[in-house]
């Protein structure tokens, strides 16, 4: 029982800190400590729930990204019109004042992955280090139907 248990703990131990590698911004002890850091990204609207049968077909809403400082904290909100159970996964890259998004469809096969219909997928990306100054964005929409990558939206963030 006990050596289930520490095997138990080693188990967790390891994929907490897979996870936590994973998670992290942080590139090092040469890390800019003025430089604006993610500090999450948050998946909602078809996002939570993308198993066909459950998926609740909402009111229309439009492509939008909206951006807002809170408490020292920039957040931009992305939403996006798609198609039905799409799997996405999200990169930043922070580049001295400029923010780079990407969302990515993840489908390899487009007749195996997606459901018949159109859903609104949101997006929340969190950042501090915030100082008083213009940020630019950009973000952008890896479609594999398009075959290319495509600008969702860009513009400027306006802290000063």
């Amino acid at each position: 029982m006990k050596k289930q248990m520490k095997i138990a703990v080693i188990l967790l131990s390891i994929i907490y800190i897979i996870v936590s590698c994973k998670n992290s911004t942080d590139s090092g002890p040469d890390t800019d400590p003025n430089q604006i850091r993610l500090l999450k990204t948050e998946l909602g609207g078809c996002n939570d729930d993308i198993t066909p049968g459950k998926i609740a077909v909402e009111e229309d809403f439009r492509d939008t990204v909206i951006t807002k400082i809170m408490n020292g904290t920039l957040i931009i909100d992305a939403g996006l019109n798609y198609v039905c159970c799409a799997p996405f996964t999200t990169d930043c890259k922070v580049s001295n004042d400029s923010i780079f998004i990407n969302i990515t469809d993840m489908c390899s096969d487009i007749y195996k992955c997606y459901c018949k219909c159109n859903c609104y997928y949101t997006f929340r990306f969190s950042f501090d280090n915030i100082l008083k100054k213009e940020y630019f964005y950009r973000i952008i929409l890896n479609d594999p139907r398009v075959g290319s990558d495509t600008v969702f939206r860009e513009g400027v963030i306006n802290n000063g």
